[in-house]
């Protein structure tokens, strides 16, 4: 699933958590792609509420996250226990501690951009 926010919608915690909770509950692929900042707190509202079983997760566009962001991530990661892979875009602000740490909890992160798999069973 492709998600493309405006900037409107940016400080909308109810649309935020709604979002979440009316995710598939077999949705194994996530892409968010925000028109610019994407707020943490944004972040903290949907994968605080999300229950889809996420497989991999994807910013393309999102050169604000860092280590703070990395950390609601990998929060979501251990509780719904689906998540190993991430997809950065090319410039973040992650620190090889944040990357570090994230890898403790995700098979991989990738800063490329959009994560390419021809793995059917993760659309």
């Amino acid at each position: 699933m492709h998600i493309s926010i405006g900037t409107e919608l940016m400080d909308d915690e109810v649309f935020w958590k709604d979002m979440a909770l009316k995710l598939p509950l077999k949705l194994k692929n996530l892409m968010i792609v925000i028109e610019g900042t994407f707020w943490l707190m944004v972040l903290h509202w949907l994968l605080g509420n999300c229950k889809a079983p996420l497989e991999l997760l994807q910013f393309p566009r999102s050169n604000c996250i860092d280590d703070e962001y990395l950390c609601i991530i990998t929060q979501y990661a251990k509780r719904i226990g689906t998540l190993k892979r991430l997809a950065l875009a090319r410039r973040t602000r992650v620190t090889s501690e944040g990357m570090r740490r994230a890898l403790m909890v995700l098979e991989s992160v990738t800063k490329t951009g959009e994560w390419v798999d021809n793995d059917d069973n993760l659309r």
